[in-house]
């Protein structure tokens, strides 16, 4: 594998990124999740809103953490000369550090951007995990801690994953892991961890977000995993549910022509972000006429969820 240097300080020495051994975990995983994903018979199943480096992150996440590694890592530390690493925020199940949720993802860039925010579920999964088994020091043994426990479901989910998938199909595909790995003893788990992100019951493939979960696992919604101090997003946190969704008016393309449709907005997730607020036509512009971009029309809903770690909401 070629490796680089990389201009880790301004106007200062490069840094190899061979002695990053987070960044060698990160690109050897990229061959685990392109041939595992959608069959032995494709290699060209990600594009679109998909995890690649996402996965392949929270691989680096894994290989390099220890019994003592805190709540709160950076990716590319040291080649950045960051301690805050090269994502856009550290990976923090604390809301303080890292506040992204499923709709914001979509004004990341692609694939880097959108791939953190899905790792920082799984990282969210992982220190979960760890709460509730352990610490696994053997990390060939899959059963030996919550730390393997997480990886053999990030693996499972791999493979059980249709081609092109987006976040939703993702999801679901760990949910499946944990039925075939742990007779689902995990579930709620890993329904809490998705839906505090907004990978949610109803969240929808396209950055739609969604912070329900399914009935009986509201007593884990905001997740309590972290020892100490709950960690959740901020109290009486207030979101917009838009259900029914319809592009209004419906068949509307920009000023560009019919080819320039909600669907190509839709297709490349920083589309609405960077044009959708510009070439109007039939008197809007993608973000108003596309549900894709959070417009369109339906019955909407402002939801206010107040988050009591251990209770239900």
């Amino acid at each position: 594998m070629q490796m680089y240097l990389w201009n880790g300080y301004s106007g200062g020495a490069k840094l190899d990124s061979s002695f990053d051994s987070g960044v060698i975990a990160h690109e050897y995983c990229h061959g685990l999740s392109i041939r595992l994903t959608g069959g032995p018979s494709t290699s060209s199943c990600l594009s679109g809103e998909q995890a690649g480096e996402g996965w392949s992150d929270f691989c680096a996440l894994f290989v390099t953490a220890t019994s003592s590694t805190g709540f709160t890592r950076a990716m590319g530390a040291y080649i950045y000369a960051s301690k805050n690493g090269i994502r856009p925020k550290p990976y923090s199940p604390d809301f303080s550090i890292n506040p992204y949720t499923y709709a914001q993802a979509k004004n990341l860039s692609n694939p880097h951007g959108i791939g953190f925010f899905f790792a920082s579920c799984l990282w969210d999964l992982y220190l979960g995990m760890v709460q509730l088994y352990g610490y696994g020091e053997d990390k060939y043994n899959p059963n030996s801690g919550g730390n393997t426990k997480t990886f053999q479901l990030v693996v499972q989910g791999l493979k059980n994953q249709v081609c092109t998938p987006d976040f939703v199909e993702s999801r679901d595909a760990i949910i499946l892991a944990d039925q075939q790995l742990y007779g689902g003893a995990n579930v709620c788990l890993i329904w809490g961890v998705f839906a505090r992100r907004g990978l949610g019951l109803n969240a929808v493939g396209g950055y739609v977000e969604d912070f329900d979960v399914p009935p009986g696992c509201n007593n884990l919604r905001c997740v309590q995993f972290w020892g100490g101090t709950p960690v959740a997003p901020p109290p009486d946190y207030t979101y917009t549910k838009i259900t029914g969704c319809t592009d209004n008016p419906i068949g509307w393309y920009d000023s560009d022509g019919p080819t320039y449709n909600c669907a190509w907005y839709g297709a490349v997730s920083t589309r609405c972000s960077t044009y959708g607020g510009s070439y109007p036509n039939f008197g809007k512009t993608a973000k108003q006429a596309c549900c894709v971009c959070g417009g369109g029309t339906g019955t909407s809903q402002v939801v206010t969820v107040t988050l009591t770690c251990g209770s239900s909401t």
